[in-house]
This record gives C-alpha cells, structure tokens and sequence, in this order.
C-alpha cells in the first residue's frame, strides 16, 4: 500500500532535490522512499530502503528525514566498499549536516536501483 509522504516544509526545501514521491511499509518494517533518480557509484539510485535498527539507540537526534537528507548528500559521488558479500556492497561514510556529523551505514545490491540503510548516528568530526 502506498501513501503520500508528509514532510515538514523545512526539512522538505532542504531534501526537496532528492525528490521524495512516496513511501511505504515493506518486509520486516524497513520503510521504502520513493525517489527522483539519484547517482551513486555511477548507479541511477530511486528507492531507499531504511531499516529500523537507528531506533534502538539514535531517536533522539535521527530520523527518517534526516536520513535522506544524508542520502541526497551522496548524489554524484563514489564510494569504495568497506565489504563485498555476495551481491551486496556495504559503505561507510561521514556526511556533514547543519555543522553536525552523521556516520551512515549502507548498501547497494548488484542489478537493484535502490540504496539500502543499516544505521546512521551521530559522531565526532572526523570518525
């Protein structure tokens, strides 16, 4: 079932290059965004997969949005594999937001168009 997405108009000016279309429910409660095209490694990315392991600890200060504001800042960019296994790539990456660093933990599937995320939080500059 797909709903429209509702997002506050500050957050959504900020992510509104990223193009957020539609979201729903999937498997095992990982939420899926709809997406205008992104590139990633090269890949035209359209869908992003968010699983709920942030919850556990990181509610406080991550969210859905912010976790796509921190994917529309990997459009255009390359990324090396931290780790390959089978036909998942997983990547680590720092991403700088409003003066504040995120780690985002995520993966990209061989032959998929989305990009799938482990966990986000919060860190240190430079960690």
């Amino acid at each position: 079932m797909l709903k429209n997405l509702v997002i506050n108009p500050y957050i959504f000016r900020i992510i509104d290059n990223c193009g957020i279309a539609q979201f729903r429910v999937g498997l095992m409660g990982r939420r899926h965004y709809e997406i205008d095209s992104i590139f990633i490694n090269g890949r035209s990315i359209s869908e992003v997969v968010i699983d709920s392991h942030y919850e556990n600890k990181h509610t406080d200060y991550v969210d859905d949005n912010l976790i796509l504001i921190l994917v529309s800042q990997l459009d255009g960019g390359y990324e090396l594999p931290v780790d390959v296994k089978d036909d998942f790539s997983y990547f680590v990456k720092v991403i700088e937001v409003n003066k504040k660093y995120y780690r985002l933990i995520w993966l990209l599937e061989n032959k998929y168009n989305y990009i799938g995320i482990i966990n986000a939080f919060r860190v240190k500059k430079g960690r």
